[in-house]
């Protein structure tokens, strides 16, 4: 009786352990599989939401030092402003272009004024005040002309012609060969009055008389592209933002 009693009371089977113990791993395996790709989902968010807002205080930083292109105080008439300064070196309506679409260099009046209740400026342009913006693609940076060798017509965005910051160092983004780009949309003014005119009155104009007529810059859609570190030739991560400048100031495009 107590031997059969000892038979009913035998424990779990090996193979019975066995399958426990598969299941069991089974179980943690795809806890960790869960687990790792999660993480890996968590980290690809933090890079992208890191790379987008640096994306975007570039842009908001180029758009708001662009919108200030061709500012000048004391203000002048428009009659004034083309009669006087069209074609001088003097004036802060200018605007250039090099690189294609890479590189923009422009002027406006920054100097403190006298009357602090004044809007800053003085009406005469110094280094500091002409400005540029340029794709650094080999050393994957976007620089700001802070400072300029003189207040002359600039030939190039090459360093010569003035003191070049860096703006960002590209830590969150790569940025390529186009990750910068202006693209204009201009109209054309007579030099006599400031009249607004087509493009082929203007070719009409230069034709009959030499610069009786001026192309002025109306908007720049800036825009940004970059992607992020983790992209591969297979799997590019590719981020990208623009925006519409009005230049208010209509400064004169040149080259």
């Amino acid at each position: 009786m107590l031997k059969k009693s000892l038979l009913n009371q035998s424990g779990i089977s090996l193979i019975e352990i066995l399958i426990a113990m598969a299941i069991s791993l089974a179980l943690l395996t795809a806890a960790a599989t869960m687990a790792l790709a999660s993480l890996s989902s968590s980290k690809d968010t933090l890079q992208n939401t890191a790379a987008q807002q640096e994306l975007q205080t570039i842009l908001t930083t180029v758009t708001r030092e662009i919108r200030r292109s061709g500012y000048r105080s004391p203000a002048m008439t428009p009659v004034e402003e083309i009669a006087e300064n069209a074609k001088s070196t003097t004036t802060f309506r200018k605007i250039w272009t090099f690189g294609g679409t890479t590189c923009i260099v422009y002027r406006y009046d920054s100097d403190t004024n006298a009357d602090p209740l004044l809007p800053p400026g003085n009406g005469l342009i110094s280094n500091d005040e002409v400005r540029g913006i340029r794709l650094d693609s080999t050393n994957n940076r976007i620089d700001f002309l802070t400072s300029a060798t003189s207040t002359t017509a600039p030939t190039s965005c090459d360093s010569a012609n003035g003191t070049w910051t860096p703006l960002v160092s590209g830590k969150s983004i790569q940025l390529g060969t186009d990750a910068l780009k202006f693209e204009y949309s201009s109209g054309w003014i007579r030099i006599a009055d400031g009249a607004s005119i087509t493009s082929a009155q203007a070719l009409a104009a230069n034709a009959a008389v030499a610069n009786s007529a001026a192309e002025v810059i109306d908007q720049v859609k800036i825009s940004i592209s970059g992607t992020l570190p983790t992209s591969t030739t297979a799997n590019p991560k590719i981020i990208e933002s623009s925006e519409m400048v009005q230049l208010r100031n209509r400064p004169f495009k040149f080259n």
